[in-house]
């Protein structure tokens, strides 16, 4: 399988790492808007210019600018591409639901690179009534909590209920989220921080941190980013 990284920065450069044991330097082409230094640092052909390389790659992995998520992700998947995006897919719950219908379309298989969800089994969370999540302060703090780490604890509580939940409510801040989602049987309540620390009394379930390396994981076979990028590989031969 051939696969394109777009996009060579801090989290594309991640997932270059983790991409060349898996399909081979090869079977990958990097595009990104300064491809010079990226030759002689992966020894993989690289490009600034994704359009004219799409038709020799069977998969897509987007790591550009959230702006251009959408835009690229529509023409791979027009292009009968699989898709890896990072998080998120569009700015927009419409424009996420197009992508997701264009997928089903062309019968590719789409993803967003939801590690987090390779850190826990759902065995380990089933249990769970209240997810607390931290993050450190100075990092990424002018997003927002809920767009930057939010879908990470969102996407694990829904791992481990299984349903969608019939509503949802809440507060928010920029540095603060607490979402109280609600299911047939229970409710679960989200709560995310930044680096405030955690209120008397509770416990933090996940803390958040910076992406580790390969050698700090011990085992690379275990890496989260890895077998999410594993995971996304072997749907796509299924």
């Amino acid at each position: 399988m051939r696969v394109m990284v777009i996009g060579a920065g801090y989290w594309g450069s991640i997932l270059i790492d983790r991409l060349i044991p898996l399909v081979g330097k090869e079977n990958l082409i990097v595009a990104d808007i300064n491809p010079a230094p990226l030759q002689g640092r992966y020894g993989v052909h690289c490009t600034v210019n994704w359009t004219p390389n799409l038709p020799l790659v069977d998969a897509v992995v987007i790591a550009t600018p959230i702006a251009t998520h959408e835009e690229i992700a529509k023409a791979c998947l027009m292009a009968g591409k699989h898709v890896l995006v990072e998080k998120p897919m569009s700015f927009t719950y419409t424009g996420a639901r197009s992508l997701t219908a264009l997928a089903q379309k062309a019968g590719v298989v789409l993803r967003t690179d939801l590690t987090f969800l390779h850190r826990w089994s759902q065995v380990e969370l089933m249990d769970v009534q209240s997810f607390i999540w931290t993050g450190p302060a100075s990092r990424h703090k002018e997003d927002g909590i809920l767009w930057t780490w939010g879908p990470h604890p969102v996407s694990l509580m829904l791992m481990a209920m299984g349903v969608s939940p019939f509503a949802v409510e809440g507060s928010l801040s920029k540095n603060a989220a607490i979402l109280d989602y609600s299911f047939p049987d229970r409710s679960i309540t989200v709560e995310m921080r930044w680096g405030a620390g955690i209120p008397k009394g509770r416990h933090a379930l996940f803390e958040a941190g910076p992406a580790t390396s390969l050698d700090e994981w011990g085992d690379p076979e275990r890496e989260p980013v890895t077998l999410m990028l594993k995971s996304w590989l072997n749907d796509i031969e299924q």
